[in-house]
């Protein structure tokens, strides 16, 4: 039913808390799980990748030689096209998922009847200390009891942002603003014929999810929906954390989404302001 799309550079400690999640899942559909390694430094993390063969449908695209590892829309695109499932669900390597993750997921979208949905979910934000991988292939985790912190990627905030925004996503004047491709489930054949993600984003940071999702709800009509409980839980990387944020102005990926979005300049200086008055937009 599922294909799980992680794209993966860093430490192989991330992407093994991620698969362990994955492992865990209580879904006794088929699913499958691919990882695209953008030119992660040093070997392989192959320990991993063979440990998780035993557990997951999984297969891994290795890229090396690329200009930067932020090449995200590229990354997913790899994956898109190896896809064997009717649906995508996007994860990112530094989160982890409950184990109803999967579970709730299909019982959103078997209540929708053959719609054509484009699944949002929130963010927690925690220590990774709180994270031992086989606690999670153990299922020995209350998750509701892992604290949360502040979080450089949710601007030095505990709860997720978007959270407020997302409740009433459906009625929103740009829906798209609040996707993410961390926790972001949508059809195949959606993402196919618009063709997949905009690779002029790559070699910058963000934003190619939300260009993404305001094509697949302007051209190939998926309705945006927010599913409480469809949670991931985010532990920033050493290399997510030196992310330049709050100055958008400098961030070429920014721009590009608000030539190619309708009023979203506007809408996206409004909103950041309205986050944290520092952000240059």
């Amino acid at each position: 039913m599922f294909t799980v799309l992680i794209p993966f550079h860093g430490e192989a400690a991330w992407l093994a808390r991620c698969l362990a999640g994955l492992s865990a899942q209580d879904f006794d559909d088929p699913f499958e799980v691919v990882v695209v390694d953008n030119d992660t430094p040093g070997p392989a993390p192959s320990g991993v990748f063979e440990r998780y063969r035993e557990t997951l449908q999984l297969s891994v695209v290795r890229r090396s030689g690329l200009a930067s590892p932020l090449a995200m829309a590229s990354a997913r695109n790899r994956g898109l096209a190896l896809a064997q499932f009717e649906w995508i669900v996007h994860m990112d390597a530094d989160c982890v998922p409950e184990p109803e993750h999967l579970h709730r997921l299909k019982a959103r979208i078997t209540a929708a009847r053959g719609e054509n949905l484009l699944l949002l979910g929130v963010r927690r934000f925690i220590d990774p200390e709180h994270l031992d991988e086989q606690a999670i292939l153990d299922r020995a985790i209350d998750w509701k009891k892992v604290p949360e912190i502040t979080s450089p990627s949710n601007y030095g905030k505990k709860r997720d942002r978007r959270l407020p925004d997302l409740l009433q996503v459906a009625s929103s004047e740009h829906p798209w603003a609040y996707a993410q491709t961390c926790n972001l489930t949508h059809r195949l054949d959606a993402a196919c014929g618009i063709g997949g993600f905009d690779e002029d984003f790559d070699g910058a940071w963000g934003y190619e999810d939300i260009e993404f999702a305001h094509r697949l709800i302007t051209i190939a009509g998926s309705q945006p929906t927010f599913v409480p409980g469809i949670e991931v839980y985010h532990h920033d990387s050493e290399y997510s954390s030196q992310l330049e944020r709050k100055d958008k102005t400098m961030n070429p990926n920014w721009h590009r989404a608000c030539e190619l979005i309708p009023g979203f300049r506007e809408f996206s200086r409004d909103r950041y302001r309205r986050i944290d008055p520092s952000i240059a937009v």
